[in-house]
């Protein structure tokens, strides 16, 4: 569902005007995600390719689990809308031309008649301008239920947290991939300011024992043992050495809005979304202290469409690395 009202010969939806855009997370397109990750599958080295699988599998979670709401308003759409051409078949089956059919003929010939027509409205723009608009009239029907609102709200919560974790996951298991394949690259980790005060050598020399002193495929899982990467600055620290080059990814990295992104995740995570002084102050947010964080639809949309472009990034910088 897009934007503006009836935009060249698509029909789409101007969002200010329907009340369950400011509620439920709506998927501007159908099969969007798939078709965004088909060239970063198609251009990661085959060897890393569970990276590229991994981050498209949680990506889609998130949004899945966002677009719940309307999924399930879309789904109950198209059952009544199959129901009413079955029923409409059903009642053709009593002419006199079916009197040799058994009950079970007649059910069947009206079901594969009602699944033609169903699947010819589908095929209607028109058709699905007008179920989209009984989809969002459903949706702004459960609105007003007080628990319904508070359900919503907190879907985009923990939506949004959800958006953070698929970033980490994704940093963390792509440092470890790159250093168990690049072990060398442990030593520009260690001699760079920005990330050897990260390792302790005492905690290296514990870890060590648990591979018997082989490391040869493991320097990632070592040093991944010894640092997650579930901040910030650790984040953009790590990626800023492994990956200097890769300035459209830096700059995002050092964006105001992945900072924002992780501290509403902190907030959501560690304050169960009740504002204090420190959001505040960290966000240049104008909330006042013990309000509750709100986080739009569209907020959460353009924080899965950063997460998609960071990992993007990460993933197309692979190749350079030669593993």
């Amino acid at each position: 569902m897009g934007s503006s009202e009836k935009a060249g010969p698509n029909y789409t939806y101007d969002r200010s005007k329907y009340r369950a855009f400011d509620h439920f997370y709506i998927p501007a397109y159908e099969n969007d995600t798939e078709i965004a990750f088909e060239p970063i599958l198609r251009a990661t080295p085959t060897q890393l390719i569970h990276l590229a699988e991994s981050f498209k599998k949680n990506f889609a979670a998130v949004k899945s689990t966002a677009s719940m709401p309307f999924r399930i308003a879309s789904a109950n759409h198209s059952r009544r809308l199959f129901h009413q051409c079955f029923m409409a078949e059903k009642i053709r089956t009593l002419k006199a031309e079916f009197d040799t059919k058994s009950e079970e003929e007649k059910i069947a010939i009206a079901r594969d008649i009602a699944r033609a027509k169903f699947n010819e409205l589908m095929g209607s723009e028109d058709r699905r301008y007008e179920g989209g608009l009984a989809i969002l009239a459903d949706l702004e029907g459960l609105l007003a239920e007080d628990d319904v609102k508070l359900a919503a709200a907190e879907l985009m919560r923990q939506s949004e947290a959800l958006t953070w974790g698929t970033l980490e996951v994704l940093a963390n298991d792509l440092f470890i991939t790159l250093l168990n394949k690049k072990p060398q690259l442990t030593d520009t980790l260690l001699k760079d300011e920005r990330t050897k005060k990260r390792f302790q050598a005492k905690d290296i020399a514990l870890l060590l024992s648990t591979y018997s002193y082989n490391l040869s495929d493991h320097m990632g899982d070592v040093f991944g043992g010894l640092v997650k990467i579930d901040d910030i600055e650790t984040l953009r620290a790590i990626y800023e050495v492994l990956m200097p080059s890769n300035f459209d990814l830096l700059m995002l990295l050092k964006g105001s809005e992945l900072w924002k992104l992780n501290q509403r995740r902190n907030l959501i995570l560690h304050r169960r979304s009740v504002v204090d002084e420190m959001y505040t102050r960290n966000t240049g947010d104008t909330l006042p202290s013990g309000a509750e964080l709100i986080v739009l639809p569209r907020q959460l949309e353009d924080d899965l469409l950063l997460v998609f472009r960071i990992g993007a990034l990460m993933l197309n910088s692979l190749p350079t690395y030669s593993v």
